[in-house]
């Protein structure tokens, strides 16, 4: 886009409070492709979620470790990289551009890294791909989870410890 962002930027904007926090509550989200006018991401478009960053002083570049979340335009994204074997990213920000094109680090804030079909920095790719199961509660885990986070109340004819087929507890309200 013919603007520069220096290193200083990039460490200003990286350890903002903002990003951060944002990371920190796995908030950081981008959305497929930059929305066209506005810079706060919002969650019925998002994509992935970027749970941590590194700025490699040797190649002046900002990695991010992106998990692509199981959200109507996650599936896109998905789609995309099992049919490509990679997508693009850019990031969304707002600061002062310099008379020399260099975006001012006082004023650089960092909002979303999107996916997009062509990005501004040919390399803004993904270089490796794992496949993560982090999450693998028990079912008893998952029904205080569900419970917690919906006000939905399982009911149960027999101890969750014995439970073979865990479909069988349905909620008695559908608040999910």
């Amino acid at each position: 886009n013919g603007r520069v962002y220096s290193k200083e930027l990039w460490e200003k904007a990286l350890e903002s409070d903002y990003v951060k926090e944002q990371v920190a509550l796995k908030h950081f989200v981008g959305e497929a492709d930059h929305p066209e006018e506005r810079l706060e991401p919002i969650i019925k478009e998002m994509s992935h979620s970027i749970t941590d960053f590194e700025f490699h002083d040797e190649s002046s570049e900002v990695w991010a470790t992106i998990d692509i979340l199981d959200t109507p335009n996650g599936h896109l994204l998905k789609t995309l990289l099992d049919y490509s074997g990679s997508l693009s990213f850019s990031t969304r920000g707002s600061g002062d551009v310099m008379e020399n094109g260099e975006v001012d680090p006082d004023t650089y804030q960092l909002f979303a890294i999107d996916a997009v079909l062509r990005p501004s920095y040919p390399t803004a790719t993904i270089t490796a791909l794992t496949e993560s199961d982090q999450n693998n509660y028990t079912d008893k885990q998952a029904i205080s989870l569900i419970e917690k986070y919906s006000g939905s109340k399982f009911s149960a004819s027999e101890d969750l410890d014995d439970v073979d087929d865990p479909l069988r507890f349905l909620p008695t309200q559908a608040v999910l």
